[in-house]
């Protein structure tokens, strides 16, 4: 709460006017008050408030009064009564008068004129008129009276001190209107006399001088007293204790770029900085504000230092190093020349000083000063150090691109690494420069901010550009500003490097050492948007380590980003620039060798992560089961973490490494495919197949067709995954390759069979393992005997199914293949609940889920989560069936998979269908547009007949493979 009375007076709670609106409440809140923490009795209050003399009701209306001003100030304890009377109370810092005195009692004790200046400027601040301004009334005459006397006072200490720092000029206006207000006050009459004079207004000063002898004579009686006299003197003699004083406190601050955006945090991480290691405390402290080319460190040290700049009264030194700009970086001792002349010592012979003797005479000048230093935009360390104070006093805030880690390590500076600014600090700075142009369009304003990369600058840039085009359309510049290769030459205004973004990154490169810089160029082939310390190694053609020492200097420039992964990006203005570097740097032939580089290396870890992703992977003898968890683990996060610089690579136009692009492209289509990312297998295996038709690769163009044709069929697009099939069996055969028709019929019997075709689908697939066996093939081997299987039980011959599983089982222990093992357990699982085995089902459906977990497959955890949640509903647990039918639906929901996600919600259905019919029928519903909407007639036939009979049929709960039950997706 705040209680105002240096002018009309103001209550406030939270910034809402609570000032009571009664002349009678105003009035004894006013005479509580005016007696501050002092009580004030019965018999003054009712005799202010109603005359003299009080009738006897007086004191019961009193008390009304005060219950209604407690309830308005929102506080029973604010006024309580005790043996003095009445009495308000008031927390520290609530009134404005009490913070006058504070400041005001501050002020007595000042040890230095700069320091008085601020206090008392800070205690004339609570002032906002005559004290009590609407009330009159004579019981608060005494303290308003007291309240002016002290306001005087501290206006005559503020300006004696002006004039010893030798502000007269500044405080002129000021001076003379005190002094017309005061004009039997020779003190003040004397400082306006000494002002006027040192601006070189002689006549005027005596002019003051007759002025205040007439008044004094006619008003008093008196002459004017001995120090008026003296000045008077002084001014008539030309005495130069008189004359100006010679110091002027530099404020060297430049002026800003305007508003900041997105910057409180860095604001108050700045003060809080400053606060825990003062300048008061009695050594030299600092920060590095560090951060990328644009990102805004000059704008925020400058904004910080001119919000704090009374917190140093002996001025601000401020200097650009030039660093990183078109000029040479100033060297230390010419910033010292400078800084020396700027605190008065011009007077010594700097020309004949080296640098340590010019560093040694500014510490000493600024020894003991309470001094702001802004060294600006520094390229190293060793341009910094001798600009450093020696003893407290001081704060230094340096700014830089480079992290300039020994100021921290040898001086004791703190850090502050400023980031890009966040999208809505982004937009709010675009509209800041463009103005209302940018509201039209959020989209296009949105893309825009991204486009920039969140650098502050660059925004700039594009703000001006859009301003610049009145009327113009603002998606049409966003499209411009974004097409690849062009966007720097649309962020830059014609105007001089300052405004030219490419310049502004070329000044942060030029500055690396060779090594480096033909290091940061490669950069610009990197594929996608980040990578790691090994990849970009193999790309560069250099060792490893010296990979890791120069990311760790592009780091240390703030060129590059490390990631919390440990990966390293360049934002997309950096990237595009290093794009240009390596185009200038690098001949065609140059580039090819390095994109071959990169090729060979993704080629051969990718082989290794897919392994152990894979059907055989991590299966090494002896391998303790946490390490192979852990191995597995790491590689599927790296395939994830490379997985758009796998595409973007496989994806790129053929420069001679076409063949190779298509075996990367192969390898990575079964990470994708296993981890449930469809679209991109689509798109990837695509360009795969225009690529090999181009290149007249049939082996190539097989293995691409059989891939879309999987896709196609995994999101019940039966159609097409045939047509895809068959233009690979057609192939095949014209090759003559028996692997790859036998891939062919092994699909083709499993769209076969997903389109209701159940015999033709296993006649197929008996082909299939006629020529896989005669390629003694044994991985293919075991996947052809895992789908026979299912398909054999969905015809009811359970014998020979169990044949079939237990042959693919038996290949894939012996070989250490996951995925068919898991086809073969899901099989087993099924045949054994068939005979009513349900403890060994429920063990291999256990170890299926243990496996699926193992291979962090989406696909084959739902899988093993419905088979579970069947069984417990067979055995009568219903809250374990639920629980996994639960997570079979969920996670079958996030892979895509059309016939996993109808399994699951037929699954789901079944269970539900006793207890809550009209939850089952409403998963058979989606289920059921779901098959109409792929074009799926024989799923949407076996759903609609489920449906029908959910009314008149107890649930039944069938495992995939039954009669009328889907197919599980097939393995590959």
């Amino acid at each position: 709460m705040r209680f105002e009375v240096l002018g009309p007076m103001r209550v406030s709670l939270d910034a809402a006017d609570i000032t009571p609106q009664g002349g009678l409440q105003r009035l004894l809140l006013a005479l509580l008050l005016a007696r501050g923490h002092r009580g004030v009795s019965v018999d003054v209050l009712t005799q202010a408030l109603w005359g003299d003399p009080p009738d006897a009701h007086a004191p019961a209306r009193l008390q009304l009064l005060v219950h209604r001003l407690r309830t308005r100030l929102g506080a029973a304890d604010r006024i309580s009564l005790g043996p003095q009377g009445y009495e308000l109370h008031l927390e520290e810092n609530e009134s404005d008068a009490e913070r006058f005195r504070t400041s005001a009692d501050v002020l007595l004790h000042a040890s230095d004129p700069a320091a008085a200046v601020a206090h008392a400027r800070d205690a004339l601040a609570c002032w906002r008129g005559r004290p009590f301004a609407e009330l009159d009334h004579p019981i608060l005459d005494e303290e308003r009276h007291q309240l002016t006397e002290q306001r005087l006072g501290v206006q005559e200490q503020l300006f004696d001190a002006e004039l010893a720092l030798g502000q007269h000029l500044a405080i002129l206006p000021e001076l003379e209107e005190l002094a017309r207000a005061h004009l039997l006050n020779e003190h003040v009459q004397g400082m306006l006399l000494t002002a006027l004079y040192r601006c070189g207004r002689q006549a005027e000063a005596l002019q003051v001088y007759r002025r205040t002898r007439e008044v004094l004579v006619q008003e008093l009686g008196l002459e004017p007293g001995p120090e008026l006299r003296r000045l008077h003197q002084g001014v008539l003699g030309g005495d130069p204790a008189a004359a100006p004083r010679i110091r002027v406190v530099p404020a060297q601050l430049p002026r800003g770029s305007g508003e900041l955006f997105g910057r409180e945090t860095d604001l108050g991480t700045l003060d809080a900085l400053f606060e825990a290691r003062s300048p008061r405390a009695g050594k030299p402290t600092g920060c590095t504000v560090t951060g990328t080319a644009g990102v805004g460190k000059t704008a925020l040290a400058i904004a910080w230092a001119r919000g704090r700049r009374l917190d140093f009264p002996d001025g601000q030194l401020y200097a650009d190093l030039c660093g990183y700009s078109a000029d040479a970086p100033l060297e230390p001792g010419s910033v010292l020349a400078s800084f020396i002349r700027a605190i008065g010592g011009g007077t010594t012979d700097l020309a004949a000083m080296d640098v340590g003797e010019r560093a040694a005479l500014f510490r000493s000048l600024v020894d003991g000063q309470w001094m702001l230093i802004v060294l600006d935009n520094a390229r190293s360390a060793a341009q910094v150090r001798e600009l450093l104070p020696g003893t407290g006093g001081c704060f230094v805030l340096v700014t830089s691109r480079d992290s300039l880690p020994e100021l921290a390590v040898h001086y004791g500076t703190d850090s502050l690494h400023l980031e890009r600014l966040g999208h809505s600090a982004s937009l709010e700075l675009l509209v800041g420069v463009a103005g209302e142009q940018v509201h039209g369009d959020a989209g296009a304003a949105s893309a825009l901010v991204e486009a920039c990369a969140r650098l502050p600058i660059a925004l700039r840039l594009a703000g001006e550009q859009v301003r610049s085009r009145p009327g113009s359309n603002l998606g049409v510049l966003v499209r411009e500003i974004r097409q690849e290769r062009s966007r720097l030459d649309h962020l830059e205004l014609g105007t001089g490097p300052q405004t030219d973004m490419r310049a502004v990154f070329s000044w942060s490169y030029g500055t690396l050492p060779p090594d480096a810089a033909r290091f940061f160029a490669h950069l610009g082939l990197l594929p996608g948007p980040d990578a790691d310390a090994e990849t970009i190694s193999a790309l560069a053609g250099i060792d490893l380590r010296v990979a890791r020492r120069l990311l760790k200097t592009l780091v240390g420039a703030n060129l590059v980003e490390r990631t919390a992964q440990g990966r390293f990006r360049l934002h997309g203005l950096l990237r595009e620039y290093t794009l240009e570097l390596a185009l200038r740097s690098f001949a065609v032939a140059e580039r090819e060798t390095a994109i071959s580089r990169l090729i060979d290396y993704y080629g051969s870890v990718t082989s290794l992560a897919i392994d152990m992703a894979g059907p055989a992977g991590g299966n090494l003898p002896g391998t303790p089961a946490a390490a192979r968890q852990t191995e597995l683990d790491s590689s599927v996060a790296w395939l994830e973490a490379e997985r758009p610089s796998f595409e973007a690579l496989a994806g790129s136009a053929d420069t001679g490494n076409g063949h190779r692009l298509v075996e990367l492209s192969q390898s990575l289509e079964l990470f994708l495919w296993t981890q449930s990312h469809g679209v991109e297998a689509q798109r990837l295996q695509e360009e795969n197949r225009d690529r090999a038709r181009r290149a007249r690769d049939p082996a190539a163009e097989v293995h691409a067709e059989q891939l879309l044709g999987s896709l196609c069929r995994d999101r019940g697009d039966l159609e097409g995954a045939e047509a895809h099939h068959r233009r690979a069996l057609e192939l095949s055969g014209q090759t003559h390759d028996r692997l790859g028709a036998s891939l062919a019929l092994h699909d083709l019997g499993i769209a076969a069979d997903a389109s209701g075709r159940t015999g033709e689908g296993l006649a197929l697939l008996s082909r299939a393992l006629e020529l896989v066996r005669a390629e003694h093939d044994e991985a293919r081997t075991a996947i052809a005997l895992g789908n026979i299987g299912e398909l054999q039980g969905r015809l009811g011959r359970d014998t020979q199914a169990g044949t079939s599983y237990g042959e693919a089982l038996e290949i894939s222990l012996v070989h250490g293949f996951r995925r068919t093992l898991q086809l073969a357990l899901r099989g087993l699982t099924r045949l054994a609940i068939g005979r009513g085995a349900y403890d060994e089902a429920l063990s291999l459906a256990q170890q299926s889920l243990d496996q699926g977990r193992l291979e962090a497959s989406q696909v084959a955890e739902a899988r093993a989560h419905g088979t579970l949640g069947r069984i417990y509903a067979l055995t009568g647990n219903a809250r374990q069936a639920r629980r996994h039918h639960d997570a079979a639906l969920a996670q079958a929901r996030c892979t895509g998979n059309l016939d996993l996600l109808l399994e699951q919600l037929r699954g789901r259905a079944e269970l539900v269908a006793s207890t809550d019919p009209h939850t089952s029928r409403t998963h058979y519903l989606e289920a059921i547009d779901l098959a109409r909407s792929h074009h799926c007639p024989a799923r949407e036939a076996e759903l609609r007949r489920a449906l029908a009979g959910l009314r008149t049929a107890p649930a039944v709960h069938v495992l995939p493979g039954a009669p009328a039950r889907s197919p599980a997706k097939p393995a590959r």
